[in-house]
């Protein structure tokens, strides 16, 4: 992101934000509420729209990027769906959509990815269970494992600590540091690293929409 700028309802959240995620990078994004980090990977990702400014993904303006199986999104929590609930194994495996072809079945290495996502995140188990009944700690397990499924490059995660348990922050903090040592680039907002933060190699603090400090460098 380079001069980024966003307004929402009259108010600028961002301010003149310039940065640079590099590949292989375990960036944590910091600071307290209100101080911009949520909207800030949202303007990253080309979820919300930038007042001035540019924002580009794998060097594609976020307005054209297509390739969404590069990148796995981690929201704060599981959006409430209407209809038949989903089972912790359904929700997972929607992170597969992205590399599947409309005519092409569920695949065998479609199963293994889901499976592999289920075990790294402790939740092989509850695997038929509906997942809008597993606790907050769980459901945010649900959501990184599929991100997981996916496969991508680049993780980010929003808040995944927010109102979960310690036992929860260690099996993240182990997540983390799976998709860290085989490469995978990883960006994470949080207001305090707890277990994470020795997987950490640089950190961007905001305040009030500004980037106020920059530690760390690229890996």
């Amino acid at each position: 992101m380079t001069g980024g700028h966003v307004r929402l309802e009259g108010r600028e959240v961002l301010r003149d934000v310039d940065l640079t995620v590099a590949p292989g990078d375990v960036l944590a994004v910091l600071g307290p509420n209100g101080a911009g980090k949520s909207t800030l990977i949202k303007a990253m990702l080309g979820l919300l729209p930038l007042s001035e400014g540019r924002t580009e993904i794998f060097g594609v303006p976020a307005a054209r990027f297509r390739d969404w199986k590069r990148v796995g999104y981690v929201p704060q929590r599981l959006p409430m769906g209407g209809g038949v609930p989903a089972t912790v194994r359904e929700v997972v495996a929607s992170g597969r959509v992205a590399r599947q072809s409309r005519w092409r079945p569920t695949s065998a290495a479609d199963r293994a990815a889901v499976d592999r996502a289920l075990e790294t995140v402790g939740l092989t188990d509850r695997a038929r269970d509906s997942a809008h009944l597993l606790s907050g700690g769980q459901q945010q397990r649900v959501l990184i494992a599929r991100a997981l499924a996916g496969e991508p490059e680049v993780f980010v995660m929003d808040e995944p600590t927010a109102g979960v348990d310690a036992a929860s922050q260690a099996a993240l903090a182990g997540t983390l540091r799976r998709l860290a040592a085989g490469g995978r680039t990883v960006v994470l907002v949080t207001h305090e690293l707890g277990p994470m933060e020795p997987l950490i190699n640089r950190t961007v603090v905001l305040d009030h929409g500004r980037i106020a400090q920059i530690t760390g460098s690229t890996a």
